[in-house]
């Protein structure tokens, strides 16, 4: 359900407890925490500057594929999550200052995550011409680290197509489609708080949404005339995909949601394990465990992204990223600028509070 470019950037559950910060003797809890405040911290920035959640996506995704080459020890949360933005603004063709996304980043970082009072960041101290320094020196590090792949496929795209074009006739929606519709919009933009876009393909969490709305609005979606499942239909040219996948995906946005209190505001999505009749329960008990099960033996779709590999490893050499840089400043290493944390901030995130036990 991947193109060959989506394919380059579709990780296993392997890959994913191998990366740089697991390396670095972080946990995986710490990274989950310091990715949902990345999340938070954006999202505040989108509302305050009116962007469209296009954007907060684009950020998102960005940060995502970045810790997965490259270490929260050596890069916080929050210099990433501010240059991820900032790069996922020219992505989109939206226009913000550079001014005004440090002055915003440093306003909600104070007040919101340290919960400090609001401090005025003049633009002519020390402090400001550091930061803008670091937030030019990361771009440059993101961009190599993602191999300059800026084209970023987002499920909210093909969700939105589906649910109007390309489901059988047209014509399952006849009560309820705009609800639907909206429910599952808004999980697309939440999910982006954990890291499903680095196991799935846009189209496979397009459906998994519009099957958990589905479910939740007691809406039926029919399968097309000629056999197929309804997602089978949606995909073109048509494949045939295991409804375990699916289940899959719900399980663990719905463990996402339960753990971190999402979405703030609007519907959570029912655990799927409670789905309809007692027989539906244990298929999808049945159906969770064996993709759970191929999971965890490497079964999982996906591979590493090949050609982003050089850059990262490009990257991760301090002199070959130090080279062109303000100052001479190097991109890795624990003597690296980069590496330190803005604010006097810890570098394993540790402002934070501590992820929340995963939901049984």
């Amino acid at each position: 359900m991947e193109s060959h470019d989506d394919a380059e950037w579709l990780f296993t559950e392997e890959q994913l407890r191998k990366c740089p910060t697991v390396e670095d003797h972080l946990t995986l809890d710490q990274l989950n925490q310091a990715k949902y405040d990345a999340f938070r911290l954006i999202e505040e920035i989108r509302k305050a500057l009116k962007l469209p959640h296009l954007v907060m996506n684009t950020a998102m995704a960005l940060l995502h594929r970045f810790y997965m080459y490259q270490s929260l020890a050596q890069f916080h949360w929050l210099s990433v999550a501010t240059c991820s933005l900032f790069v996922a603004l020219k992505i989109e063709e939206k226009v913000a200052k550079m001014e005004t996304i440090l002055k915003h980043s440093h306003h909600i970082y104070t007040t919101v995550f340290k919960k400090r009072p609001p401090q005025r960041l003049n633009v002519d101290s020390q402090q400001y011409f550091e930061m803008k320094e670091q937030l030019q020196l990361h771009e440059r590090i993101l961009l190599q680290t993602v191999g300059f792949e800026l084209t970023i496929r987002h499920p909210a795209v093909p969700l939105l197509l589906y649910v109007t074009k390309s489901l059988p006739d047209n014509k399952m929606l006849p009560i309820g489609g705009k609800a639907l519709a909206q429910l599952a919009w808004n999980w697309c933009h939440a999910a982006f708080g954990c890291d499903l876009c680095l196991f799935y393909a846009p189209e496979t969490l397009a459906c998994a949404f519009i099957y958990a709305a589905a479910k939740d609005l007691a809406i039926v979606i029919p399968d097309h005339p000629d056999g197929r499942k309804w997602w089978e239909f949606c995909v073109q040219p048509a494949v045939a995909f295991d409804e375990s996948v699916i289940l899959l995906i719900i399980r663990k946005f719905y463990r996402y949601c339960k753990q971190r209190e999402e979405p703030k505001t609007g519907q959570r999505p029912t655990d799927p394990m409670n789905y309809d009749t007692e027989a539906h329960r244990r298929e999808s008990l049945a159906a969770f465990a064996r993709a759970t099960s191929a999971e965890t033996t490497g079964g999982a779709a996906g591979g590493a992204a090949a050609a982003a590999a050089p850059a990262a490893a490009a990257v991760a050499n301090p002199a070959s990223a130090a080279s062109g840089t303000p100052n001479g400043g190097a991109a890795g290493g624990a003597n690296s600028s980069s590496a330190n944390p803005p604010h006097g901030q810890a570098a394993d995130g540790s402002d934070s509070s501590t992820a929340a036990a995963a939901a049984a």
